[in-house]
């Protein structure tokens, strides 16, 4: 077992997402940067506990067992904390990332009198700056968040005579791929366009990292999105692809973003 305390970050590293009526929440962690869940393997009362004290709240915490898929990494598992720790990256654990679980087994806990459940966001006021219900536009631009980053990577060639590249887009600060089931030419244009090129045809079975997470699968554009993270799929995470699925995409000679490391 390995003690957290290897990697901190001076960020705000424990949150409660997904928060059900009886105040029950899935638990999440910051790890450089980036937020993901907790495998409910190992995990007792009394890691609940010190969760739960991390938060503010009183040292008293029950478990949640495959409280519901989250997303990005699994950051713990086999999590066993005496209850007296000030945070639950001091319990002992796995290691980092160190996990054989699925999202299906994501760990939630319910803190007392639902402490610990972060407010709902207040209500747009009518006459506020960033709000007009008068003005169609804004609420079709409310309506459609911006779109994510989007990279090109393992380009099969430069910009220089065109290639095809695994496409990889960014979510709660984790680069993954996208899986090519249903994955049109039509979609294939919309991240071409994101990136700033002309064209765009899909590319199967393009092949990718394992250590990245699959963030998107049956993915269905109309052609007219801003960026692939507006087109309709089937939910952050949610997939039953392999990275052999990882799609690509062939944009048309002449656009830098098939040279590495170039973000849209």
């Amino acid at each position: 077992y390995e003690s957290a305390t290897a990697r901190p970050n001076n960020q705000r590293d424990i949150r409660l997402t997904g928060c059900r009526e009886d105040g029950c929440c899935r638990v999440e962690v910051n790890v450089e940067g980036m937020w993901g869940t907790i495998c409910d393997q190992g995990f007792q009362a009394a890691s609940a506990a010190v969760v739960c004290r991390q938060l503010g709240c009183p040292a008293v915490g029950e478990v949640v067992r495959r409280f519901g898929r989250g997303a990005g990494r699994i950051w713990m598992d086999g999590v066993q904390c005496s209850g007296s720790e000030a945070r639950i990256q001091n319990c002992p654990s796995n290691g980092w990332g160190r996990h054989d679980c699925t999202h299906d087994d994501d760990v939630g806990v319910c803190c007392q009198n639902m402490c610990g459940v972060p407010p709902p966001p207040p209500e747009p006021q009518e006459g506020d700056d960033e709000y007009d219900e008068n003005d169609p536009e804004h609420r079709k631009r409310a309506e459609i968040p911006p779109p994510l980053p989007v990279r090109l990577t393992d380009c099969t060639a430069t910009s220089h005579v065109g290639g095809c590249c695994r496409v990889e887009v960014q979510y709660n600060g984790l680069w993954g791929t996208v899986c090519d089931d249903g994955f049109s030419d039509t979609n294939a244009e919309v991240v071409c366009r994101q990136v700033g090129c002309s064209g765009g045809k899909s590319r199967p079975s393009f092949g990718g990292k394992p250590e990245l997470a699959i963030w998107m699968s049956r993915v269905s554009c109309t052609g007219q999105e801003d960026g692939i993270s507006n087109c309709k799929f089937d939910g952050w995470g949610k997939h039953d692809c392999s990275h052999y699925h990882d799609v690509g995409v062939c944009c048309n000679p002449g656009c830098s973003a098939q040279d590495e490391g170039v973000v849209r």
